[in-house]
């Protein structure tokens, strides 16, 4: 069960829309019987001057590999709070100011310190102020992976399930069945072994990796937001260096999990993928999506847009926000 702190608490206007609440704290929780407690940071976002029970629906974010819940998520959140919704979110285990394991470390299981955290999270709400009110989750990239496996271990939670360019199906261009093969390999004989690096910024050589060269900028891969890559480039709470074998092992023990929960899943999705992804391939995750048992899903994709639709430019953010806004409020 979720502890959460009364005391590191801070309650503030959104910067994105004053009308809207943000609260920033903390909640403990012990991942495994006898272990000592990890101290996450979470957030919530809700409409001022509105009882928390008073909300349509309640919405969680789970943000993707490498990076914490930031203002671009704020922005999301505020967007979705303006519809009297209570969103909250926060940093996974050993991302942004959550402590625990680092991705540069090598040992982590993806059911417990993932998923697990996200239904504690969502059962503080559900369990009080929120008691019988619809749920619903979005997550993008690996986030969307867990947002999967999360909703297939207990579907009768949710109303809706949301999946933003999800980690689900990788660019063969970086996957290949040899680097599969490695990482199932390397994972267990040298777990801290480098098998990719994504640099932020350009620079006049090629970053040189143990498996996999990529000597393109961030902003090939995650977003056309020149100022949101300079941003990402400076933020020393993202986590910059290259996925050791043994997460990459455990991500595709996941997406092998996720692909075998797809017969079975019936909660309605909603799958949001960017046109010209070149970390997920939006044709193996719209495949991916006809998988799934669900009688109401549906796929869209965004033309030109990048790996992140949350931080892409506008028009495309705004249209992809609001598509998902419209989505949500249809299946309240």
């Amino acid at each position: 069960m979720a502890t959460f702190s009364s005391e590191h608490v801070t309650v503030e206007d959104s910067e994105f829309d004053s009308s809207i609440t943000k609260t920033s704290t903390t909640f403990s929780l012990s991942l495994k019987p006898g272990t000592k407690a990890v101290e996450f940071a979470a957030f919530q976002w809700k409409q001022k001057n509105v009882e928390p029970s008073d909300a349509k629906a309640l919405v969680i974010l789970c943000h993707g590999y490498a990076e914490y819940v930031t203002d671009a998520y704020g922005r999301l959140a505020s967007v979705l709070a303006a519809e009297n919704l209570l969103v909250i979110a926060h940093d996974h285990l050993g991302h942004g100011r959550t402590k625990g394991f680092t991705q540069a470390q090598t040992k982590f299981d993806f059911e417990t310190d993932y998923v697990g955290p996200i239904l504690a999270h969502i059962k503080h709400y559900t369990g009080g102020d929120l008691a019988g009110k619809p749920v619903f989750l979005v997550g993008h990239s690996l986030g969307g992976l867990m947002s999967v496996l999360t909703a297939a271990k207990e579907p009768e939670m949710f109303k809706g399930v949301v999946l933003v360019s999800p980690a689900v199906v990788l660019d063969p261009e970086f996957a290949t069945p040899f680097m599969v093969f490695v990482a199932n390999c390397l994972g267990s004989a040298l777990p801290w072994l480098p098998l990719q690096k994504i640099t932020l910024v350009s620079c006049p050589y090629p970053n040189i990796d143990v498996l996999l060269f990529l000597t393109s900028s961030l902003q090939d891969y995650v977003t056309r937001d020149k100022e949101a890559i300079e941003k990402m480039a400076h933020d020393k709470l993202r986590y910059h260096g290259g996925a050791k074998a043994k997460n990459c092992k455990a991500i595709l023990v996941a997406i092998k999990a996720a692909e075998e929960a797809r017969a079975n899943f019936h909660v309605p999705i909603l799958v949001q993928q960017a046109e010209k992804d070149k970390l997920i391939i939006a044709a193996g995750v719209k495949d991916f999506t006809h998988g799934f048992a669900s009688a109401d899903k549906q796929y869209k994709e965004y033309p030109d847009a990048y790996h992140n639709l949350v931080m892409e430019p506008s028009p495309t953010r705004e249209c992809f926000t609001e598509d998902l806004k419209k989505w949500i409020l249809e299946r309240i």
